[in-house]
């Protein structure tokens, strides 16, 4: 069972499926589309950009570790995406996809301090950072 160890937040397994959603927002975003984005677009990216920032945050579980950076990180590679597309000739730059991706990452971190006391009240210590379980709070 040492496999569900290296999924657990900080493990290599956890970081690994964290670049795979990296990789798979960078193919899924430069590749072209057989159908022009519907009105979920900005959904779409919310959701992703919330996933991907939660990745991150589990991938790297530091307490003390400035979240923001976390966040930057995260919305700067959605900047970086976009900027990529307005270069391909099948896909345009989209400054509103780009807030959302920022605004999807935010929600991600605006909400981390709710979820991290719902765990905590519930006993489930699985969500808690490494350094938080080594001293017991």
């Amino acid at each position: 069972m040492n496999w569900i160890k290296q999924i657990q937040p900080g493990g290599l397994g956890f970081k690994a499926i964290t670049l795979l959603a990296f990789l798979t927002i960078a193919v899924l975003s430069l590749t072209p589309i057989d159908h022009p984005s519907g009105s979920n677009d900005k959904v779409n990216h919310l959701i992703a950009y919330f996933v991907l920032a939660g990745l991150v945050d589990w991938s790297y579980p530091h307490p003390g570790q400035r979240w923001w950076w976390k966040l930057l990180i995260v919305a700067g590679y959605g900047v970086v995406i976009e900027i990529l597309q307005g270069m391909t000739a099948y896909r345009m730059l989209s400054w509103w996809d780009a807030l959302a991706n920022f605004t999807g990452a935010l929600a991600y971190f605006a909400t981390l301090p709710l979820t991290m006391r719902f765990y905590k009240a519930q006993g489930n210590h699985i969500l808690l950072h490494k350094e938080e379980e080594k001293h017991g709070d």
